[in-house]
């Protein structure tokens, strides 16, 4: 016959070491009959010490991961079963699973920011310089620079001038007037 499986339940009460029930309390004393108030005790001691810091940190590692898969602006489905066995590999740590399943997809958002970033720049400085090159007396628009007055403006160039080198593409400083 078979050894029996050693008891999950933890010795109640103490007693002395002669006494062949010692450490095992009144429910070992009575034939393995716990009280209500005995397995009680014993379920909320077995979960506070074993069960609750590992929900703890299941539950606090879900939400953290969650929240940053929210807040990158992810659009794709977590896949849950592929954290967990990442998670087995960093020793149960979520977190650090979490930015290795998404490490991929990171770099390729950062790498699409990058892009966008220096189109934005390039674009931005390409309309500066048509700008500059087509209507010079806009380069300083500031009103610390006198501001750009009408009777100042028509001064500095012809109107049908810059009309025309809108259409053809080229300005000539307002010397020749088209009209």
């Amino acid at each position: 016959m078979p050894a029996a499986a050693p008891s999950p339940f933890p010795a109640l009460g103490s007693g002395s070491s002669s006494d062949p029930t010692a450490g095992k309390g009144k429910a070992a004393a009575a034939g393995t009959h716990y009280t209500p108030e005995d397995i009680q005790k014993i379920v909320k001691e077995t979960i506070g010490s074993s069960y609750a810091p590992i929900w703890d940190q299941l539950l606090t590692g879900t939400a953290t991961i969650v929240q940053k898969h929210i807040r990158n602006g992810r659009k794709s489905d977590l896949d849950m079963k592929k954290l967990a066995e990442i998670a087995q590999t960093k020793g149960g740590d979520l977190v650090a699973a979490y930015e290795e399943y998404d490490r991929p997809e990171a770099e390729a958002a950062q790498k699409t920011a990058q892009e966008a970033e220096i189109k934005r720049r390039v674009d931005e400085e390409v309309a500066k310089r048509q700008t500059q090159q087509f209507f010079p007396a806009g380069a300083d628009a500031s009103p610390s620079s006198g501001g750009i007055g009408r009777g100042m403006a028509e001064k500095k160039y012809d109107r049908n001038s810059v009309i025309a080198a809108a259409v053809t593409g080229k300005y000539d400083g307002g010397k020749e007037s088209v009209q």
